[in-house]
């Protein structure tokens, strides 16, 4: 029987280089004012709000994938410099784990405390594009999902007392825009509009009371009513956890994720010298839908075949691909074909 893996200690997970963060920060469009300051709330909140409106939310890699023959299934790598080379250097997206994994490390190397933690979506939460389903509210499936939870001291002269804040970059449209205070009770807001706030205590399936979690829920509207989007732990998973996750989400047939493509990023306006999330821009079907400020959403793209979403793909989300990637998607199921 062979022996079980070390696992590394959190000070040895992964890090770039400073030439690689200046890569990122200049990717994102950072303010150039802002990025080699401290580790603060704000400093964080620029970072987070930064990556949504550059790096989309997007599964493209599981169906625009170069493959040998047919059969061959995608692979989806958390590694860090893999994460780095298609996020950074090809200016892809990713989903969930990818995004967030590499979020983090980016967030470690700049001396922020960082814990990343599973997270389960609620059933009710439709896909990128796709309204949800009310009616499974208080349903959850597995482990599937990944946030990171950040921590900062209170104030500097005394360091012992500390903030947590929850920051996801890898929930599409309809995730937080912002770090949210790991306290029940605070309702955040932007301009999408979108309210968000954290509740804590058990899920509806739960057997016991004191089995507690996060939930993170929205609110579109002023009149509408919270709609719980996922919830989440505080107990730290490790790197082999999200490898079990990553092949779950990207190679069953029971995750929306291998059968449909969509991609999503969130808009950045500067008003008044105040950057801030002002509305969405999804993929989702066979169109392209833009929202701002909450008004009226309207369908910039449709198309009908592969051309077509190739080019969405590329003028709105950023993502050019290779011949090879092209070719990926030819007689699955979601090839569109050439002629629509």
């Amino acid at each position: 029987m062979s022996s079980p893996a070390v696992l590394p200690l959190p000070s040895h997970r992964p890090t770039y280089a400073p030439a690689q963060l200046s890569s990122f920060l200049s990717h994102i469009n950072f303010p150039s004012h802002s990025a080699h300051t401290v580790p603060s709330l704000h400093h964080l909140t620029l970072l987070q709000q930064h990556h949504l409106t550059t790096i989309p939310f997007e599964n493209i890699s599981l169906h625009y994938f170069p493959r040998k023959d047919p059969t061959q299934r995608p692979f989806l790598s958390l590694n860090s410099e893999d994460l780095f080379e298609k996020i950074v250097r090809r200016k892809h997206g990713g989903y969930c784990m990818e995004l967030n994994c590499f979020f983090a490390t980016a967030l470690r190397s700049m001396g922020y405390t960082v814990k990343s933690v599973g997270a389960r979506v609620c059933a009710a939460v439709g896909s990128p594009g796709e309204e949800g389903d009310d009616d499974k509210s208080g349903r959850y499936g597995g482990w599937s999902h990944m946030v990171n939870i950040v921590t900062f001291p209170l104030s500097p002269s005394d360091p012992q007392k500390k903030a947590q804040y929850m920051v996801d970059v890898g929930f599409g449209s309809q995730g937080p825009s912002q770090p949210l205070l790991l306290q029940e009770g605070i309702e955040f807001s932007d301009a999408r509009p979108l309210s968000m706030r954290l509740s804590y205590g058990p899920l509806p399936a739960n057997e016991h009371e004191d089995s507690k979690l996060w939930r993170y829920e929205v609110k579109t509207r002023e009149a509408g009513k919270w709609a719980p989007m996922y919830c989440f732990t505080d107990l730290e998973f490790l790197p082999q956890d999200y490898e079990i996750m990553n092949f779950w989400t990207s190679t069953n047939p029971a995750c929306w994720f291998t059968h449909k493509v969509v991609a999503a990023r969130m808009l950045l306006d500067n008003k008044e010298g105040k950057e801030g999330v002002v509305g969405t821009v999804t993929m989702g079907g066979l169109e392209v839908k833009r929202n701002v400020s909450g008004g009226e959403t309207e369908v910039v793209a449709s198309f009908r075949s592969e051309i077509e979403r190739v080019d969405a793909l590329a003028k709105w989300f950023g993502i050019v691909l290779s011949w090879e990637e092209k070719e990926g998607i030819r007689k699955t199921e979601t090839d569109l074909g050439d002629d629509g």
